[in-house]
């Protein structure tokens, strides 16, 4: 068993002076189903936005955004300073509200009839889509901003080094975390494990590996991880090395089932 070295990552910060432009309205239907997926806790005033999606609000607080992130080091977006300073947001709390560093954790959405902060940033680019356990809820609608940023090559889509990895591009790309798309060759369960392989050396080629936690809660979103042999998928997160390059999601949002028979995938 090997563990994964940390990675100490400085984070260099922008201030720019920013004209402002006035938010374009968001669809009613898209901010409901915001609010009923994650009903809102109270608002508060933006005086600053940092590097990790962080605002800094009126009140002394931090809050980060949920199931957003980007790569390190990294400036902050210019969206984001432009859409947020000194506007009021209505904050909707992760069903982890608080992180361990007291950080509000939430959605945000620039009030009166704003933009949901997290779709602007993984719609234009800015971001990608990053869940965590207690960060689930939205992922779908922000997996399909998502999608359609990358298919545009908008913001980091268009950089090289930030494209979804194939599964033999995984091993150069250690203590990152990534999107990996590829095909799945075998998937075994190895003492309540499951390991899909994505080439015909286990030892080596790279790997995605679901613990007990994750195949439980795949089993939840209906997915059988053991009938994902022959599947093309994406997944992301934090490529490690152990028997080869692997990922280990820990819940569904992060494996997406692409359907190469109805279209290319990206």
């Amino acid at each position: 068993m090997r563990r994964a070295a940390a990675v100490a990552v400085t984070l260099a910060v922008v201030t720019v002076g920013l004209v402002r432009p006035a938010a374009a309205p968001e669809p009613p239907d898209r901010l409901a189903r915001v609010a009923a997926a994650r009903p809102a806790s109270g608002t508060a005033r933006v005086v600053g936005v940092d590097v990790g999606f962080r605002l800094r609000l009126a009140d002394g607080r931090t809050l980060r955004l949920a199931a957003v992130g980007g790569p390190e080091p990294a400036a902050v977006p210019a969206q984001l300073i432009a859409a947020a300073t000194g506007r009021v947001v209505s904050m909707h709390p992760a069903a982890v509200p608080v992180d361990r560093y007291d950080r509000v954790v939430a959605h945000a959405v620039v009030v009166p009839g704003g933009a949901w902060l997290q779709e602007l940033l993984v719609g234009t680019g800015a971001a990608w889509v990053h869940t965590r356990l207690g960060e689930r809820a939205l992922a779908a609608e922000l997996l399909a901003a998502e999608r359609a940023a990358r298919a545009a090559g908008r913001g980091l889509w268009g950089a090289p080094r930030h494209r979804v990895l194939a599964p033999g591009q995984t091993a150069r790309h250690l203590g990152r975390f990534r999107l990996v798309t590829g095909r799945v060759i075998r998937a075994t369960r190895v003492r309540g494990t499951v390991y899909l392989n994505f080439g015909a050396d286990w030892r080596r080629d790279f790997t995605v590996r679901l613990d007990r936690a994750a195949v439980r809660r795949l089993g939840a979103a209906d997915l059988d991880p053991l009938a994902l042999a022959g599947r093309l998928i994406r997944v992301r997160g934090w490529l490690v090395w152990r028997n080869g390059p692997e990922i280990a999601p820990t819940h569904p949002e992060r494996l997406e089932l692409i359907d190469d028979t109805v279209a290319a995938p990206e």
